[in-house]
């Protein structure tokens, strides 16, 4: 005999002494009872779906059966034929595809090449700028350290 929600709602149980905790007994139970009506439900559904598809299946257009071996051909050569077309047009879409992308790639690599050699020129500049202020600094201490040995030098001549 086959369980229904019916028959798990409607069970009574004869208590006894040392029986089970019927808290957990009706806990159990209403667990079963939901997980049942959940299946019934998908059941419901997939026979919904299938007898859908089942309709679709009708309403499909028949291939017609050939009639002769060179028909046959034709047919063959004709979806071998579309088939081919679809894969070329895919593997062209495809190739696209991979040449956008690359593009994009180069596009951007070439862009943070220029950003990037622009940043070295300003740091050359940079330095370069630090450089000539340096030497700067330095020859005018050299020429001031020149210009006091000079003066030592006048005041230990003798005259």
């Amino acid at each position: 005999m086959a369980v229904t929600i019916e028959m798990i709602q409607e069970k009574e149980f004869r208590r006894q002494a040392n029986g089970y905790d019927t808290n957990e007994v009706d806990d159990l139970l209403d667990d079963i009872m939901d997980e049942m009506e959940a299946r019934e439900h998908e059941l419901k559904d997939l026979r919904a779906r299938l007898a859908q598809a089942q309709a679709d299946a009708e309403k499909a257009p028949r291939v017609a059966e050939p009639k002769d071996d060179s028909e046959s051909a034709r047919v063959l050569l004709a979806n071998a034929q579309r088939v081919y077309d679809q894969t070329v047009a895919d593997a062209q879409n495809r190739a696209a595809e991979i040449l956008a992308k690359a593009q994009e790639d180069a596009d951007r690599t070439a862009a943070n090449a220029r950003k990037e050699t622009q940043s070295l020129n300003d740091q050359l500049d940079t330095l370069r700028s630090a450089v000539a202020d340096y030497r700067a600094r330095f020859q005018r201490l050299v020429d001031d350290q020149m210009h006091v040995l000079k003066a030592e030098t006048e005041l230990f001549k003798s005259k």
